[in-house]
């Protein structure tokens, strides 16, 4: 399903995916971002698409949940890109009965048919470099599934001859283990997400498997833990690898304390509280990555900790 040359990849923005995938995902393929709860994933396709909007990628972001207007401004919760290279496909303002200025607007949305002719056309016309369907559950819910799988396998070719990546967000709600694994099989990647309880914290893992040819998983070996460390931007969050030993912390937190957006805090007092609940409960050995500056270790975060809280927005030795 994939092909493509070396330094021909998508990157995904977390360091840790990119050296396991080799600078990457590859152009084209396609992406399954499975679990059994909307958020996580929502979160990696979110990230996904800002990091190729803001690198100066058109992204394609077809939403059937969400309003244009609303899914923008969340989406602006990873970082800001220019108006034009995200491409929305408007799925809600014909449920509404409103008028949409969207140039790509599902008018229909009980047409199977039309629905993935407007994202078709999409595709053939903007040739983005990433393609996020959010979500497939939703045409799974509506209509039947041979033809839901039918007008997936259309939509993958479509991308395909543009050489983009992929990203279809599902849940399963309806659908037995015959028909996932037909689904998984038109996949490149399946990126699954599960939750777990560890020292009364509710933390996300990520694994992402590789399909080999006739549909046998060929796992790769990365699991990530996404903790969510709000403060320098509502949205921001934290990848732990245990097997690393290591944090990828982003700005929540840098050697030198939690980390400014735009020369200031827009909410101090919770990032500094993500960073007590999420990243200290970590062992003390763990490296902290930051997005920029030294690396750190919990440990030394932990015992600075006190002063960064006492000390407020002004703490010593902050940056700038």
């Amino acid at each position: 399903m994939t092909g493509s040359g070396e330094g021909d990849r998508v990157r995904t923005g977390i360091q840790v995916l990119d050296e396991r995938l080799k600078g990457g995902f590859p152009r084209p393929s396609t992406l399954l971002l499975f679990s059994d709860k909307p958020t996580e994933k929502r979160l990696f396709a979110e990230n996904f698409a800002v990091q190729g909007a803001s690198a100066g990628e058109t992204t394609l972001y077809v939403d059937f949940f969400r309003a244009p207007t609303l899914a923008r401004a969340e989406l602006s919760r990873f970082g800001k890109y220019p108006a034009d290279h995200l491409v929305m496909v408007d799925a809600i303002s014909s449920q509404l009965m409103v008028d949409s200025s969207e140039a790509y607007r599902i008018k229909d949305i009980d047409d199977l048919q039309g629905i993935c002719d407007v994202i078709v056309q999409a595709i053939q016309e903007q040739k983005p470099s990433r393609i996020v369907i959010d979500s497939m559950e939703f045409l799974a819910d509506h209509f039947h599934k041979e033809a839901v799988l039918d007008q997936w396998k259309r939509i993958i070719d479509e991308a395909e001859r543009v050489r983009g990546v992929t990203c279809f967000l599902f849940i399963n709600w309806t659908y037995h283990e015959r028909d996932l694994s037909a689904i998984r099989a038109l996949s490149d990647f399946v990126v699954e997400f599960q939750s777990s309880m560890r020292g009364g914290i509710l933390r996300n893992s990520m694994r992402i498997s590789e399909m080999e040819e006739g549909g046998i998983f060929e796992v790769a070996d990365v699991a990530l833990e996404v903790i969510h460390t709000p403060g320098h931007s509502p949205g921001s969050v934290s990848l732990y690898c245990e097997e690393l030993g290591a944090v990828f912390s982003g700005d929540a937190l840098l050697a030198d304390g939690p980390g400014l957006h735009e020369g200031d805090f827009p909410d101090f007092a919770r990032q500094l509280s993500a960073i007590g609940e999420g990243l200290l409960a970590l062992p003390e050995e763990t490296r902290v990555l930051p997005g920029h500056g030294d690396e750190t270790t919990i440990k030394a975060a932990g015992q600075r900790f006190d002063s960064w809280a006492s000390a407020g927005p002004r703490f010593p030795g902050m940056p700038g």
